[in-house]
């Protein structure tokens, strides 16, 4: 028997695998404890993504700890360009990774048809610009539910310590103003833990 390369296999994508890679497109960064619990994706397959291309990995400090955070991958962008169509734009990651996986976080307790409707920062400021405020993390804009019932649009907005309090300030501004929505919701998140404001 020769000896050489084993064989890979290409993934089918799963439903659960487009739900993921959606949520990444939105937020940016995701990591393993989150995605097996949001999503009941194993540490085996994520690792499979990543082997052929579509996931990329990297450190970051999360809830006081190093741990993988895992990003798309040019191969994982295109992908999500050609299958799923709730995304428009593609989020543009913060600075810090914590900034993300809190993002990511939020976002996946969020429901299915609020995360297909979620915009990201790109989505809104293409949409409404305003000179003196700056646009937030990810907006659900107003939509029916099953029952008929209109539910208000929520703004999220994920503060870092680097964040003024002018930035923070913006931001409702901007969620006044452009989103007309009350419903806002700031987390704030270091290195060591995530709270809401």
């Amino acid at each position: 028997m020769a000896k050489g390369r084993k064989r890979t296999t290409n993934l089918t994508f799963m439903e659960k695998d487009k739900r993921l890679f959606q949520g990444i497109s939105k937020c940016g960064k995701a990591i393993t404890p989150l995605i097996e619990k949001y999503y009941n994706i194993s540490q085996k397959r994520i690792d499979r993504f990543v082997k052929q291309g579509y996931l990329i990995k990297s450190s970051a400090i999360w809830e006081n700890k190093s741990i993988m955070c895992y990003g798309l991958s040019e191969k994982g962008k295109k992908w999500v360009k050609n299958n799923i169509h709730t995304v428009n734009s593609l989020y543009k990651p913060a600075r810090g990774a914590t900034h993300d996986i809190a993002l990511f976080q939020e976002y996946s307790k969020l429901s299915r048809k609020e995360q297909d409707l979620s915009l990201t920062e790109t989505d809104i400021s293409r949409q409404n610009k305003l000179s003196y405020a700056s646009p937030v993390d990810l907006y659900i804009p107003p939509y029916q539910d099953e029952s008929g019932i209109i539910i208000q649009g929520q703004a999220i907005e994920i503060i870092t310590p680097a964040y003024s309090k002018d930035d923070i300030e913006k931001k409702a501004i901007y969620v006044e103003e452009c989103l007309k929505t009350s419903n806002f919701k700031q987390i704030f998140v270091n290195y060591k833990h995530t709270r809401e404001l």
